[in-house]
């Protein structure tokens, strides 16, 4: 990690270049050094500052005070018209230079693959007269977004750039010249957007390509098992006739947490595919509440004494234990967020703290559920073809986790599941279904 000490050129429209070169040991890359050879020295340019328009921002303010952010008040003092149609320095952070290492020997150029020889064309890296070609030097910018990017200006005059040094195989190096290749014909005949682009450069480069691969089949099987999951939970639900064992207050916090995550999704411009899902769910779950209702008024109407069953009994009291602290982390992460960030609106302010607090503590919802199957001894009355459909897309979900740009929060509750379903597998150990009796909960 070094600084780049630019001075006046730091908010200038002046471009500073990386030049970098590669030779072999004892020769020089100055062409007036008696031991300057052309073909002991690689070498690649690369700009360091490129021109874009200003990162687009949305005021932000702390709700209590009125504070701005320092960043967004600089700014908003160049005038809007100016702001809308200036270009402005945007620094790389940081260069990722590769050496290619290719140990082939090629019996003539007809067996060189064809993007490895149109490489070494355009880079005059082939030399004729030996039959020889000199080491590719590549600097793989693909992983260098646009939102990395840091715009100059006079409070940034020393820019930090990070400098990497790797060797890189021939296939990984063939693998980046299709990769850009194809980002540059997708963004223009696709009009994808910015973010979608930048997500997507970001899981094909910065992940191993096996990774990659397996990803990419499983990903067909997760759509998969969430449509068996749908059908599954929506049959399930159909055919129940009793509430016996079954949490009526977690299917309505569920509901609950499943549209604030939806109106979060829609507000932070999530990918359609992620809130048709969501989308779905909710529905789900409005179709169970309502049934849930109407068996619970029917389980009531059938009881002797018409007071509440024992799950409901178990489900007021599980939910008695966990309010008292889950109210308390709700406040104290809403004051922390109020007091010390900034925000749109108190809309906003309202919106981000429920979605974090559901991201981050959701498991206690889940619960209850757990403590009416130990208070019952029992796990019959679960949706097990539910379950075990959820739980394979669990296990997908951490492979995702770990390749998928996505909010620390909502990594963590995707490995929070893992632990839901763990107790949901125990208590089903523990709590054999006895088939042999009359009713085991259906």
């Amino acid at each position: 990690n070094v600084s780049v000490p630019l001075g006046e050129r730091a908010s200038s429209n002046e471009t500073v270049y990386a030049h970098i070169y590669l030779t072999r040991h004892g020769s020089s890359p100055d062409p007036q050094d008696p031991a300057y050879s052309r073909r002991h020295v690689s070498s690649t340019h690369v700009p360091l500052v490129v021109h874009g328009p200003r990162p687009a921002f949305k005021p932000l303010r702390n709700l209590l005070t009125g504070a701005r952010p320092a960043w967004q008040l600089e700014l908003e003092a160049i005038p809007e018209a100016r702001r809308a149609t200036e270009l402005v320095p945007l620094w790389k952070p940081s260069l990722s230079i590769n050496l290619v290492v290719d140990n082939d020997e090629y019996p003539s150029r007809e067996d060189v693959p064809a993007v490895l020889a149109h490489h070494w064309s355009a880079e005059g890296l082939f030399v004729a007269q030996r039959q020889q070609f000199r080491p590719i030097l590549f600097v793989n910018e693909l992983e260098i977004t646009p939102n990395r990017l840091l715009p100059l200006n006079a409070s940034l005059r020393s820019p930090p750039l990070e400098l990497e040094l790797r060797p890189m195989s021939v296939g990984r190096f063939v693998w980046m010249l299709n990769l850009r290749r194809s980002f540059a014909s997708q963004e223009a005949a696709l009009g994808i957007s910015q973010k979608e682009s930048d997500e997507l450069r970001a899981m094909f480069v910065q992940t191993n390509p096996y990774l990659l691969y397996a990803t990419v089949g499983v990903s067909a099987l997760h759509v998969l098992f969430d449509v068996l999951a749908f059908q599954s939970d929506l049959s399930f639900w159909r055919s129940v006739e009793s509430m016996e064992g079954l949490s009526t207050r977690s299917v309505v916090a569920n509901v609950g947490m499943e549209a604030l995550i939806l109106v979060y999704l829609v507000d932070e411009g999530a990918s359609w595919l992620v809130q048709l899902t969501s989308g779905l769910s909710l529905l789900v779950g409005v179709f169970k509440i309502g049934k849930a209702m109407r068996v619970r008024r029917a389980d009531k109407a059938r009881a002797p004494t018409g007071g509440a069953s024992s799950t409901d009994e178990y489900d007021r009291l599980a939910y008695g234990l966990l309010a008292p602290p889950l109210l308390l982390l709700v406040v104290g992460y809403a004051a922390y967020e109020l007091v010390f960030d900034f925000h749109r609106s108190w809309a906003a302010w309202a919106l981000n703290s429920a979605v974090a607090l559901v991201y981050g503590i959701g498991f206690i919802v889940m619960t209850p559920q757990l403590f009416i199957n130990y208070k019952l001894k029992s796990v019959a009355h679960l949706p097990w073809n539910f379950f075990f459909y959820k739980f394979l897309n669990t296990f997908i979900d951490d492979l995702f986790a770990f390749i998928i740009k996505m909010p620390a929060l909502h990594r963590m509750s995707v490995f929070r599941d893992d632990i839901v379903f763990f107790a949901f597998l125990y208590q089903r150990y523990v709590y054999p279904v006895d088939r042999s009796r009359l009713n085991e909960f259906g």
